[in-house]
């Protein structure tokens, strides 16, 4: 991954582990909005959709392991059933989070 884009990915992800910040740069109200269309999200629930993508679309087990510290195969097979309805979904990859979420974009989007 180029610098740049690395530089942008820790800026917001910091920014979005603090409420305070992230509400001051991403004003989009209906990222925050809970409702019966929309759930809020725990920052938790992200990485549990990380890892359903991710052996969905064929990334071993110790891939990812070696990205979110699970020690044991039994936490990563809690999350296999679920992929492989993402894979039959053909649901694909993640967006990286300065294309998912415009405001992590760099400079042009406020941030210094």
């Amino acid at each position: 991954m180029p610098n740049t884009t690395n530089r942008f990915l820790t800026k917001c992800n910091r920014n979005l582990l603090d409420p305070a910040d992230l509400a001051t740069h991403i004003t989009r109200r209906e990222l925050f909005v809970s409702n019966d269309a929309r759930m809020s999200i725990r920052l938790h629930d992200t990485r549990a959709t990380f890892i359903t993508l991710a052996l969905a679309n064929g990334k071993s087990e110790s891939w990812v392991q070696d990205r979110t510290g699970h020690r044991s195969s039994d936490m990563i097979n809690r999350y296999r059933r679920v992929a492989r309805t993402a894979a039959e979904l053909g649901l694909g990859d993640l967006l990286p989070m300065n294309e998912a979420i415009r405001e992590c974009g760099g400079k042009s989007q406020g941030f210094p």
